[in-house]
């Protein structure tokens, strides 16, 4: 959400207009036409729509989608860089995970009123193991932010305190528990027989290295671009190690939506 970050400039673009979608949802449209619902707060939403649309975020460093004709979303979260990526390439494939059950249902309903065709949505969790079941937070009022790894919230949430207040802090990130099953990456590619990863995108709110760990050395080999959110300096860092030895050229930078302690971080194979 804006507040959290002092580095929004002028250029924020707010929703233009906000409506009642199917309950309990809300259809947020922005200045240029763009549309999506959303079920958590309309400050989240507009930042997501910042950091994918207006200052292109996940495009830095030398990463495009010119030729992408397949693109993983892990941590697909409502979908804006789902639409984001079928609107400069209507003909990509994507692959779009997201584990919070509340979360996907709004991805699903964004992709269907973008009437959008070979996006394949997956109510599932990415990591470096299969499991039946794992517990994740689920933050209602700031839905993007839910994670399976609540504790590196806890820089941020002082943070926030000191820009917003404890009781509006302890508002957004009131809890709930959700369930999904995990399973990795290479696992995936194997069962859906998929020959690349013309892109891949990474933001699952401090598994990231987990992610990566379920990644086989030969199916790093199929994936050509890559950019991730690292939630920590060290996970940052092991991110960085991990990427390295699969033999990528590696570039990172805080962004629009950071944090103290969040990184951007961009590969491409070297």
């Amino acid at each position: 959400m804006p507040a959290q970050n002092p580095n929004l400039s002028t250029d924020f673009v707010h929703a233009e207009s906000v409506e009642p979608g199917p309950a309990p949802l809300k259809l947020v449209t922005f200045p240029d036409g763009f549309q999506c619902f959303t079920h958590t707060s309309i400050e989240e939403t507009e930042f997501i729509y910042n950091e994918v649309f207006v200052k292109q975020e996940y495009m830095r460093h030398g990463l495009t989608l010119e030729g992408a004709s397949r693109v993983f979303d892990i941590g697909a979260n409502i979908g804006v860089f789902v639409l984001f990526v079928k609107i400069k390439n209507p003909k990509t494939v994507i692959h779009a995970f997201e584990p919070i059950p509340d979360t996907c249902d709004v991805l699903r309903r964004n992709v269907e009123l973008h009437r959008l065709a070979d996006v394949h949505v997956h109510n599932c969790a990415i990591g470096s193991q299969a499991a039946e079941r794992r517990a994740f937070s689920y933050y209602p009022n700031m839905a993007g932010n839910s994670t399976a790894t609540p504790a590196l919230k806890a820089p941020q949430l002082q943070v926030l305190e000191g820009q917003l207040g404890k009781d509006l802090t302890e508002f957004l990130f009131r809890s709930e528990t959700r369930y999904a099953t995990v399973q990795t990456l290479s696992e995936f590619l194997d069962q859906e027989d998929i020959p690349a990863i013309d892109f891949l995108k990474i933001d699952v709110e401090g598994d990231e290295v987990a992610v990566l760990q379920g990644i086989r050395e030969e199916h790093y080999a199929r994936i050509r671009r890559l950019a991730l959110e690292a939630h920590t300096p060290d996970l940052a860092n092991e991110v960085c190690a991990v990427l390295s030895g699969a033999g990528f050229k590696i570039s990172r930078e805080t962004g629009l939506g950071s944090l103290p302690g969040i990184t951007g971080i961009y590969a491409v194979k070297a």
